[in-house]
């Protein structure tokens, strides 16, 4: 219970300073079909360039420790962002699939300094990333 209290804390005191820093906090709901027997270790969020119309990668979603409670599963992050490789740490619960408990669904939280724009995801593993997801999202 102390470590979700820590980590809710956390979340709150960077939400609160975000616009100090000229941060936006942006959410997506990732579904990840693999997560264990692939042995995910995070996420990439791209941004699609105006100029030209490809996606580059924007900020990264390195996973940490799983911590089960009572209430459920929840998943520590650390983001990393921006041009000089700033970085914050976060957390998300955790909902696995009923029938199948590889599959998770999150909704993970990550910080941009840039206008709205279009965003899609990968998942890496130690092998490398996964193809870009066909869903995009326009945050």
């Amino acid at each position: 219970m102390q470590q979700w209290t820590r980590a809710i804390a956390r979340v709150l005191l960077a939400v609160a300073l975000l616009p100090l820093f000229g941060c936006s906090l942006s959410f997506l709901t990732v579904r990840i079909s693999d997560f264990e027997s692939k042995q995910v270790r995070g996420i990439w969020v791209w941004r699609r360039s105006e100029q030209t119309g490809q996606y580059l990668k924007d900020t990264q979603l390195v996973f940490g420790t799983l911590v089960k409670q009572a209430q459920g599963e929840l998943l520590l992050y650390t983001t990393t962002y921006g041009p000089l490789g700033e970085r914050g740490a976060l957390s998300t619960g955790l909902a696995r699939d009923a029938s199948n408990q590889n599959i998770v669904t999150m909704q993970v939280a990550f910080l941009r300094r840039s206008a709205p724009g279009t965003f899609k995801v990968t998942t890496y593993n130690a092998i490398g990333d996964s193809p870009l997801s066909d869903q995009s999202d326009f945050l």
